[in-house]
């Protein structure tokens, strides 16, 4: 259930520790409030830290989130292996979600993507997960709007943008709606800055259901976020 914002620390594995092809890196976010696929997790303020190993085609993650509280609510290890052709690339991951505090049963997902690298990159991903043996599927694209000149270096201003659909049983399960349909969207704007030790990445981030009868127990319908991370690798 993490959330999409492992950019900067991707930039790092791409670019860093080229030599041996094996790379270990961290990123620490902290964001207003936790919302996955619409729905508001955690409506408070949170730390969400990631930790990972990449080599070659193959990354191991560990990500959780802690609510203001200092309580462990959730913790997540996700399996992935890339394959790139040209500007085509695809991955294929299993992620396990286990909710520590307030204790609630684990689930298994896996999540199949396919994206182009570009000014405007596209994405589909296709996820199946154990909860609700439902399909959930999103189409994104992301885009440089602009980059700003801050002391000599480049900083962009990033674009992202997705929609969401559910099937059956996965709304039925996440949304407590008995149809499938299309879901949520979000819209995303970051900027990620080089720093001499890392990537420090502020983000304003505004999603919502698309309908108002979709998870009626699980918050407000749109939420805006506000997050600052920083990645690095070693």
């Amino acid at each position: 259930m993490k959330l999409p914002n492992l950019c900067a620390a991707c930039a790092i594995a791409a670019t860093a520790g080229a030599s041996d092809g094996a790379l270990f890196y961290a990123d620490i976010a902290v964001r207003t409030k936790y919302v996955w696929r619409g729905l508001a997790v955690t409506d408070s303020l949170v730390v969400q830290p990631t930790i990972g190993f990449e080599r070659e085609s193959l990354s191991f993650e560990l990500w959780a989130s802690v609510d203001s509280n200092g309580r462990l609510n959730e913790l997540d290890a996700i399996l992935s292996y890339t394959s790139t052709i040209g500007p085509a690339s695809s991955t294929l991951s299993f992620s396990r979600y286990e909710f520590p505090n307030p204790r609630e049963a684990g689930y298994w997902e896996a999540t199949a993507s396919i994206g182009l690298d570009g000014n405007v990159a596209p994405n589909v991903e296709i996820a199946f997960d154990t909860a609700s043996s439902g399909l959930y599927a999103r189409a994104s694209l992301s885009s440089t709007l602009h980059e700003f000149l801050v002391c000599d270096s480049a900083v962009p201003l990033r674009i992202d943008g997705w929609m969401g659909w559910g099937s059956r049983n996965h709304n039925r399960y996440w949304y407590e709606t008995a149809q499938s349909g299309f879901s949520d969207w979000g819209l995303e704007f970051s900027a990620p800055i080089s720093l001499a030790r890392g990537v420090l990445t502020p983000s304003i981030l505004y999603t919502s259901r698309l309908q108002s009868g979709m998870g009626p127990n699980t918050g407000q319908r749109s939420n805006l976020v506000f997050g600052i991370a920083f990645a690095f690798d070693f």
